[in-house]
């Protein structure tokens, strides 16, 4: 029996707010649902793919605007790992495989993408490919449908900030959220700097009551460039850059808030 060219191995699974089910035709079905949350996925190992040089990802149809389909290798951390992606409403990507990233295991799957929307979708009907060469080719099912998969779980780049009183506001970590009481006296901030890596990021939040809007702007001390949470942004090199809970003596805080930053 001739190999299928689709390299791709994929079979019913769920994680991180995606379900996928096998279709009669072989293709994927696949929901989001609540549980969908920034720098988080689905995918399945590919042992398939054994040789480097060039390869494709497609689908035969455009996915929904926060959910990207993308190609891992090794520990499956979508910031630090992944080898390849489609951006919101295209349908084929071409990239090139080492065999160093072959040896450390290649996946593929699905990832849910920036922060502007956490709605869910599907289901949907999926045709993925992952072939050998620098053009996309017809879809033809993959030879394992069966396969297992698993979650895709980004790491939260916000650095721990102290628990501490500010500017007549008291800020109580709790694991990576913060609780914060009080009206500020003025306008200042609780922060730390950091140096993240050149790439792409997301900056985003999820909160309760009243909570101060997460902030990352550099310079750190006088900054030229500002990002308010929900944010999407590119660093083209190494970055100094300061992670702030702003405060705003306008506000009355009574709530909590989780900082997410990831990058993608």
């Amino acid at each position: 029996m001739t190999p299928s060219r689709n390299l791709t191995a994929y079979g019913p699974a769920t994680a991180n707010g995606f379900t996928a089910k096998v279709n009669a035709d072989k293709s994927l079905s696949l929901t989001g649902d609540e549980g969908l949350t920034p720098g988080a996925g689905l995918a399945w190992p590919t042992p398939a793919v054994s040789q480097p040089g060039q390869y494709s990802l497609s689908v035969q149809e455009k996915l929904p605007a926060n959910i990207y389909a993308g190609v891992w290798s090794g520990t499956l951390t979508p910031g630090e790992d992944r080898i390849a992606y489609m951006a919101a409403g295209k349908t084929a990507v071409t990239f090139s495989l080492s065999q160093e990233q072959i040896d450390k295991g290649i996946k593929c799957g699905f990832c849910r993408y920036l922060n502007d929307s956490n709605d869910s979708f599907g289901p949907i009907d999926v045709r993925l490919q992952l072939e050998q060469g620098s053009t996309p080719t017809e879809w033809t099912p993959p030879d394992d449908t069966n396969a297992s998969g698993g979650g895709i779980s980004a790491m939260n780049l916000w650095p721990t900030l102290k628990s501490t009183s500010a500017y007549g506001v008291k800020c109580e970590r709790d694991g990576e959220a913060y609780m914060l009481n009080g009206t500020p006296s003025q306008w200042g901030g609780i922060y730390k700097d950091i140096v993240l890596a050149a790439g792409d990021y997301v900056l985003s939040m999820q909160g309760t009551g009243v909570y101060p809007t997460p902030r990352l702007q550099y310079p750190p001390s006088n900054p030229d460039t500002i990002y308010n949470a929900p944010a999407s942004f590119t660093l083209t090199e190494p970055t100094s850059v300061r992670c702030q809970l702003t405060l705003n003596p306008t506000e009355t805080y009574a709530g909590s808030v989780t900082p997410q930053l990831y990058k993608i």
